[in-house]
């Protein structure tokens, strides 16, 4: 207990110290016009320790090898940035705010990251207003910012700004197409404003980045209800066919895509000679054979027939649907899907290579 108590004497004699430079910080985000001073080998050691300390959790040792390091070099953005961090996950949040605005002075890697926590701290602390602001002002700084845009996005869902998310959020997909949380997101915005098909293409975007997670399970359940297209079954061997005429299609007119997936779900629900999964694949290539160039037109946004019409065609000239059809349903029960991915792993890396290659255009 002694070894203990010394310990956490040690610890508040560094923090007074810190807490001395965090009172000169600037509390308003200017411009970054300073250059930092690079690290020492003994202040790089120091700094590698602490991120060591804050990964297992031990925010309160990291802070103490952080501020030992910054004792002799106040001027590094990452150093003041890790050293934020750990406070932020203490919950210590004026420090971590102070440090953040001294490192948001520096003109270094670290700003987009720094502007990013600076701005989740306010939305943490009540103060969304403050948040959008913070986000705001750091994509002036660096418009092509993914993260910022992400979490813009968010703070605007969280205070019910659904277009306004919805246009920051598409922004981060237009800077980071390999994000899978911009996909979540935009798919959950998509259907705030009843635009299925939009939300079919960013769920199944999503499933293929990220296909087995708690997440992936809430993605798969949209896919599969959009994928039914309003059929709702009306008797023993005929079907009904629902379709929202009040909605807004604020992503572009998608009606005969949403009623022909009707028309094919009702067509695959009857055919009993195949699997669940078959029927899935079916109904996908079938919606990917289609999109055609009139797919989406006569809407507010160009977003989702220039963002995601042209890769799922392209995966259809490619003949990779079967792959990604499977891969997005990996996260599921069915043993169907889990033979084949297990007999499929040369098809399933060439939709992975492709996908990655792949070129993303961008309309707003």
């Amino acid at each position: 207990m002694k070894s203990i108590q010394f310990f956490s004497a040690s610890l508040i004699v560094l923090l007074l110290f810190l807490v001395a430079g965090i009172a000169q910080a600037q509390q308003k985000l200017e411009p970054p016009k300073l250059t930092p001073t690079a690290l020492t080998a003994s202040e790089q050691r120091l700094l590698q320790e602490g991120i060591a300390l804050h990964d297992k959790k031990l925010y309160a040792e990291a802070v103490a090898k952080y501020t030992e390091a910054i004792k002799t070099n106040q001027a590094n953005d990452v150093l003041l940035y890790e050293a934020a961090y750990s406070f932020h996950e203490l919950k210590e949040y004026d420090r971590a705010i102070g440090l953040l605005y001294e490192a948001a002075q520096y003109k270094g890697n670290s700003l987009g990251h720094i502007y990013v926590m600076l701005g989740n701290i306010f939305d943490e602390r009540g103060d969304p207003a403050k948040a959008i602001e913070t986000y705001q002002f750091g994509l002036k700084q660096l418009p092509k910012e993914g993260g910022l845009y992400y979490n813009l996005a968010i703070t605007l869902y969280r205070q019910k700004r659904v277009d306004e998310a919805k246009k920051a959020a598409k922004q981060s997909a237009r800077y980071r197409p390999d994000h899978p949380a911009t996909q979540f997101l935009l798919a959950n915005l998509f259907l705030e404003t009843k635009d299925k098909i939009p939300a079919l293409f960013a769920y199944s975007r999503f499933l293929s980045l990220e296909p087995a997670t708690e997440r992936s399970k809430t993605a798969l359940v949209g896919v599969n209800q959009i994928m039914l297209g309003g059929v709702k079954k009306d008797g023993e061997k005929s079907f009904m066919i629902t379709m929202d005429i009040l909605a807004k299609r604020d992503e572009g007119d998608f009606n005969a895509l949403d009623f022909a997936l009707g028309m094919t779900g009702a067509e695959t629900t009857a055919n009993n000679s195949k699997t669940a999964i078959q029927k899935f694949v079916s109904q996908f290539e079938s919606m990917a054979v289609m999109l055609g160039d009139d797919s989406g037109k006569n809407g507010k946004s160009k977003f989702a027939r220039m963002y995601y019409i042209p890769y799922f065609r392209q995966m259809l000239e490619r003949k990779l649907i079967e792959p990604f059809c499977y891969l997005i349903n990996s996260g599921s029960d069915d043993p169907n899907v889990k033979d084949w991915l297990a007999r499929n792993q040369t098809k399933v890396e060439e939709l992975k290579q492709w996908s990655a290659s792949f070129k993303w255009a961008f309309a707003e």
